[in-house]
C-alpha cells in the first residue's frame, strides 16, 4: 500500500507537507499544492514505467545502500522522460517541486564526506538545482558533465524497445554507482523530498524554505525537464490550488460540525472527548466491497426479526378490549394483556461501534476494519 502525506495545517499558523513548514498564506498554498501534485505524478509514473526487477541481479554482490541510490536516481530520471514523451503537461509542477527542493537542500558540503557528499551532489546536479558558484572547481565541471550525460543516456532509452532499454537502464545505474563508490560506503540514501523516501535524508534537515527565490535556480530547474516558463503558469497553479483549498476548508468544517454533535452526546457519558480518524475511503470501499456477501446476509437474517409494529397481540395497559377480556374469563386463563393502545408504539434503536485500539489487536486491524464495515452498513440501512 503506498501512503502519500497529504498538506495540513499545524497550529492554525502554519502548513506542512514533506517535512516543509510554511506560513499561511496563498501563496505558501500554492507551493504545498504543487509539492502534494508532484508527490503524486512520481508516484503514478513509478507505477506505470518502473520494473525494479530489471536491477535484482545487477545488485547482488554490491552495497544494498549504494546500490539502491543508483538505482533509484536512474529510475526517477526514467519515469520523469516517460512523463516527458507521453505526459508533459505534468513536468512544470515536478518543475517547481525540484526548485523547492533545490531551495531548502544544504550545501552537500556540509552533509558529509566521501560518497555521502558525492550522491548528494550527483542527485542535485542532475536535476538541475545544485549550487553554482561562479568559479567552479573541475571536480564540479566533471559533475555536471556526468549529470548531463546521464539524463541524455536515459532520456535516449525511453525510445528504445523493452531490451535495449533495460541494458541501457542497467548500464546508466552501474556507472552512478562507480562514480559514487569511489568515496567509500553511503551513510544515508539522498533523495528529494516529493520522490520515494529511502529513510532518514540530513540533505533536507531544514523544515523552512530559508533561502529567498532564485529566479536562476527556478529556469534551471525548468530547463533541465526541457521547459520554459509561461507568463500564465502561476495564475493556472493559483486557481487551480485555490479550488483545491477551498475543498479542504469545506470538509474541514463538515468534519467539525460532526465533532460538536458527537460531543454533544458525549457530554452525558464518561468519554473523555471526541477525535474523528483520519479518513481513508479507498480502503473503505475495497473492504465493503469484500464483505458484500456477509453484510447483505446481516440484514435478510435482521429483516426477519419481529418489530413492534408487527405485533398483533394485546397489551397490558391502554383501552379494555371488551370482546378479548370476555374471552379471558371464559376460558378463566391467567392472563391481563386484554387492552388495546389507541397509537402504535415505535421502537427506538442507536447503535455505537466500539472499537479497542490497544496495540494488543494491531495484528487483526484488517479483520477488526471488516467487522465494524460490516455493522456500520447494516446499521446505516436498518
Amino acid at each position: 500500500m503506498i501512503r502519500l502525506p497529504t498538506p495540513r495545517a499545524v497550529k492554525d499558523k502554519f502548513y506542512s507537507l514533506q517535512g516543509l513548514y510554511t506560513d499561511q498564506d496563498e501563496s505558501s498554498w500554492v507551493t504545498l499544492w504543487r509539492l502534494f501534485k508532484a508527490s503524486l505524478y512520481h508516484t503514478a509514473l513509478h507505477a506505470a514505467y518502473s520494473d525494479f526487477g530489471r536491477y535484482a541481479v545487477w545488485a547482488k554482490g554490491k552495497d544494498l545502500t549504494l546500490a539502491t541510490y543508483s538505482v533509484s536516481l536512474v529510475e526517477d530520471l526514467h519515469v520523469t522522460a516517460q512523463a516527458a514523451k507521453r505526459w508533459p503537461g505534468i513536468l512544470p509542477d515536478i518543475a517547481h517541486a525540484n526548485y523547492i527542493s533545490g531551495l531548502r537542500a544544504t550545501d552537500p558540503a556540509a552533509v558529509g564526506r566521501g560518497s555521502l557528499r558525492d550522491a548528494a551532489s550527483l542527485l542535485l546536479a542532475v536535476w538541475g538545482i545544485g549550487r553554482r558558484a561562479k568559479d567552479s572547481s573541475e571536480e564540479e565541471r566533471k559533475r555536471e558533465a556526468f549529470a548531463s550525460k546521464l539524463r541524455s543516456t536515459v532520456n535516449a532509452a525511453v525510445n528504445m524497445k523493452a531490451d535495449e532499454r533495460k541494458d541501457l537502464l542497467l548500464s546508466a545505474t552501474h556507472e552512478v554507482y562507480f562514480q559514487v563508490a569511489g568515496g567509500g560506503r553511503l551513510s544515508e540514501i539522498p533523495f528529494l523530498p516529493h520522490t520515494e523516501a529511502h529513510g532518514e535524508t540530513s540533505l533536507f534537515d531544514s523544515k523552512l524554505v530559508e533561502r529567498p527565490d532564485d529566479a536562476a535556480l527556478l529556469d534551471s530547474a525548468y530547463q533541465t525537464l526541457g521547459l520554459t516558463r509561461g507568463a500564465g503558469e502561476q495564475k493556472l497553479m493559483k486557481q487551480e490550488a485555490t479550488d483545491a483549498y477551498l475543498d479542504m476548508q469545506t470538509n474541514n468544517d463538515r468534519l467539525s460540525m460532526m465533532k460538536s454533535a458527537y460531543e454533544s452526546l458525549a457530554a452525558t457519558t464518561r468519554l473523555e472527548g471526541v477525535e474523528i480518524p483520519q479518513g481513508d475511503y479507498g480502503m473503505f470501499l475495497r473492504v465493503k466491497s469484500a464483505l458484500s456477501g456477509p453484510i447483505s446476509n446481516v440484514k435478510n437474517q435482521l429483516r426477519q426479526v419481529r418489530n413492534v409494529l408487527d405485533e398483533t397481540g394485546g397489551h397490558e395497559g391502554g383501552q379494555l378490549d371488551l370482546p378479548e377480556a370476555m374471552q379471558v374469563v371464559a376460558s378463566k386463563a391467567r392472563r391481563s394483556d386484554v387492552f388495546v393502545r389507541l397509537e402504535n408504539v415505535h421502537k427506538e434503536e442507536a447503535w455505537a461501534i466500539m472499537i479497542d485500539a490497544s496495540k494488543s489487536i494491531s495484528s487483526f486491524s484488517h479483520e477488526v476494519k471488516g467487522i465494524a464495515t460490516c455493522l456500520g452498513e447494516v446499521a446505516n440501512d436498518l
